[in-house]
């Protein structure tokens, strides 16, 4: 397949995208709509100081034929999976905003000029949680090289590489925020999860999601699931007068991605460097497991080196330090130690880089690494972890 004329020359369509988006915001105006969002959510819990988000959240929903928006019955489609308490869908046009009509004007406008659109459609530009998002129907299939690793068959989503093969078209989703802080990220991702399944919902057409940060490929039910999931606790939980769990939670597999990594791996990744980034007690066979998404939400993302405990007990202990992290920032510092258990502690430390996760696939940047380590609790600490 000939590549668009915007993509002659350029490696990654990923990094494309970021660079086109960064055509269509460079608008005098949309700073001011950026502020008055965050005023929204200003209700959300503060997050103490610490490594910040990085970039955009964006989604490519893989179709079987290129297919228009209609901004109007999408808005609809989405106030249908949102609970009632989580938020809203609304125009991206607000009446108290003078400048916001000639922004969404200049956006659209922008927008059909960078990306080779799907013939006779428009963008589709609304607020979802208060985030603007940004819908752009491409008429062609994405790069299926540059993608083909991502798109590889898996327990979770065995037909991935069938869907890359056939899909003809695709949706490029954009949350339209800079966010300062990891509550910031985690609404825009909540919001650009909402579309993707209100996208799903009831569609032959849409047949896989690739989440950019986390180079990740997800079956499209698996987001209609995660609405649905939540929307059945919050009706059971405001029913017991519980509180009610945000939609993150059901979301963190779909935005983090995280694999396991062996100990001879680990160790030969970091031989120079750190010769005994593997602890000697820790058996041959052991596997530690690594992230992939986390840093657009904290600023880094979590090796957890190989030790002697089960590797279900190791990704318990990871998923409940990332819903940690999702909740608060990153509050880790050089040292910080964590209790697992009356013989082991899981001690954090801060890397600049890693020798086992690439940069971003946006940026190409080297990402920063929060590493965890179980390590044996040591004589006089047992009675202070109490």
């Amino acid at each position: 397949m000939l590549l668009p004329h915007w993509m002659n020359g350029v490696v990654s369509y990923r990094r494309m995208a970021i660079l086109a988006l960064a055509v269509v915001m460079t608008i005098g105006t949309h700073a001011a709509l950026i502020t008055e969002a965050r005023a929204q959510g200003s209700a959300l819990p503060t997050v103490n100081p610490g490594d910040g988000p990085q970039g955009r959240m964006i989604a490519f929903v893989l179709q079987a034929q290129p297919e228009a928006v209609n901004p109007a019955a999408m808005q609809e489609q989405i106030s249908g999976l949102l609970p009632a308490d989580m938020g809203s869908v609304r125009d991206f046009v607000d009446p108290n905003i003078p400048a916001s009509e000639g922004e969404a004007a200049s956006i659209i406008g922008r927008t059909q000029e960078a990306f080779p659109m799907v013939e006779g459609a428009v963008p589709a530009l609304f607020r979802v949680y208060d985030v603007p998002i940004l819908m752009v129907p491409v008429a062609v299939p994405v790069p299926r090289q540059e993608f083909a690793a991502a798109w590889q068959a898996r327990r979770q989503f065995a037909e991935a590489p069938e869907i890359l093969s056939s899909h003809q078209g695709h949706t490029i989703i954009f949350a339209l925020v800079d966010p300062q802080t990891t509550a910031e990220q985690v609404r825009a991702a909540e919001a650009l999860s909402a579309v993707v399944a209100a996208m799903a919902t009831g569609s032959t057409n849409v047949l896989g999601v690739h989440w950019s940060s986390a180079d990740l490929s997800i079956p499209p039910g698996a987001f209609v699931n995660a609405f649905q999931k939540t929307n059945a606790e919050a009706t059971a939980a405001l029913a017991d007068s519980k509180p009610v769990r945000p939609v993150w939670h059901q979301l963190i597999t779909m935005w983090i991605d995280i694999d396991a990594v062996t100990a001879p791996l680990f160790q030969q990744a970091y031989a120079a460097a750190e010769p005994d980034a593997v602890p000697a007690w820790v058996p041959e066979g052991s596997v530690g497991l690594i992230t992939r998404g986390l840093a657009s939400f904290i600023g880094r993302e979590i090796e957890m080196a190989p030790s002697d405990r089960p590797p279900n007990e190791q990704a318990l202990a990871l998923v409940h330090v990332i819903a940690y992290l999702l909740d608060r920032g990153q509050l880790f510092r050089e040292g910080d130690t964590l209790g697992f258990g009356e013989e082991r502690l899981i001690e954090a430390s801060l890397r600049d880089s890693s020798a086992l996760i690439g940069g971003s696939a946006e940026t190409a940047e080297a990402v920063k690494i929060l590493r965890l380590t179980y390590r044996l609790v040591e004589e006089g600490e047992a009675q202070s972890l109490q």
